[in-house]
């Protein structure tokens, strides 16, 4: 994946100037104002590396915890499928939202809807 040698060779470079010694984002960021993907090809793919893996696991704690929510309340009264889709819906509300900006996203919600051949929803009747 990495060349070691041009790597080393790259970070012995940015290092020795006080002046680089930043944060990754913000030495990529540099790189790419710049134009110099090129010339720190290896630099640039362990910085988006670095920012692409996650350095707590707050985010699937929160996965889980979202999901531990919807079990609980839910848990005897829908199938795995439904359980999927609505755990999926809970974790990425952020790309959800930002999809629903979109105009056409309601439209294309409904067309799907309306293609669906059985529109029917299972009722349980229960005496108490």
């Amino acid at each position: 994946m990495f060349e070691e040698n041009r790597l080393r060779n790259k970070l012995s470079v940015i290092y020795s100037d006080n002046n680089k010694h930043l944060p990754p984002h913000k030495l990529l960021d540099l790189i790419i104002k710049n134009n110099l993907q090129e010339m720190y090809s290896q630099f640039t793919k362990l910085c988006q590396l670095v920012l692409t893996i996650s350095a707590t696991t707050a985010s699937s704690e929160r996965s889980m915890s979202t999901l531990k929510r919807i079990k609980s309340f839910l848990r005897n009264t829908m199938t795995n499928e439904r359980l999927t889709n609505l755990s999926s819906l809970a974790i990425e509300k952020n790309l959800l939202g930002i999809m629903a900006k979109d105009p056409t996203f309601v439209e294309s919600i409904i067309d799907d809807f309306a293609k669906k051949k059985e529109k029917s929803i299972e009722l349980e009747y229960k005496i108490i």
